[in-house]
C-alpha cells in the first residue's frame, strides 16, 4: 500500500510472471516482502515530498504575485523576504535590502509609540494592525498594516510578516 500523510493512496503490485510453486506459503519471501513494504514507503514518501515542493512553489508564487507588500523577517529583525509589491511601495531593491534590519525602513515617518506598540505587540504573539503614514520618493503614501507572528507546529514564534497595502 501507498501512504501519503497516514492515508492510503495507491497500492504496489507486484507479480511473478511464473506460477508459484504448490507448496509454497506465498508467492514472496520474507524478504522480499520487506523489500516491497521498504519500495512502496519510499515511493509515498516521494510522493508526500513532491506534494510538499508543489504546495511550497504555490505558496511562493501567490506572495511574489500579491499586490499588498509583504516582509518575512527572522526573530532577530533581519528581512529574509520580501515581495515585488513591497520594493514598488517602499522604493526598495530586495537584493539591497534583504539580511538587513527592518526598522530603518518602516522607521521612516513611523512614530516611536507606534513602533513600540509594535514590537510589543509581535513580541508577545499578537498581530498588529494600524495605518501608517509614509513618505516614498518625495510623496506621501498611507499604508494598512498588519504586523504577525508566523509560528511553527510546536506553536514557537519562528519569523514575522508585515503585510502592507497603499491605501
Amino acid at each position: 500500500d501507498l501512504f501519503l500523510k497516514e492515508e492510503k493512496v495507491g497500492l504496489l503490485e507486484v507479480y511473478y510472471l511464473e506460477e508459484k510453486p504448490a507448496g509454497d506459503l506465498g508467492p514472496f519471501l520474507k524478504e522480499e516482502e520487506a523489500l516491497l513494504h521498504a519500495i512502496a514507503n519510499e515511493v509515498g514518501k516521494f510522493i508526500e515530498a513532491r506534494h510538499a515542493e508543489q504546495e511550497h512553489l504555490r505558496l511562493v508564487a501567490a506572495m511574489e504575485q500579491a499586490s499588498e507588500a509583504v516582509m518575512i523577517t527572522g526573530l532577530d529583525g533581519d528581512i529574509r523576504f520580501v515581495n515585488p509589491a513591497f520594493e514598488s511601495i517602499y522604493g526598495c531593491n530586495r537584493h539591497a535590502i534583504l539580511g538587513k534590519k527592518y526598522g530603518p525602513i518602516l522607521r521612516s515617518g513611523l512614530e516611536e509609540e507606534v513602533e513600540k506598540q509594535i514590537q510589543d505587540s509581535i513580541r508577545q504573539g499578537r498581530n498588529w494592525n494600524g495605518r501608517l503614514s509614509r513618505r516614498k520618493d518625495g510623496m506621501g503614501i498611507d499604508l494598512d498594516l498588519t504586523v504577525s507572528p508566523i509560528r511553527n507546529q510546536a506553536g514557537e514564534i519562528i519569523n514575522y510578516l508585515f503585510v502592507g497595502r497603499d491605501v
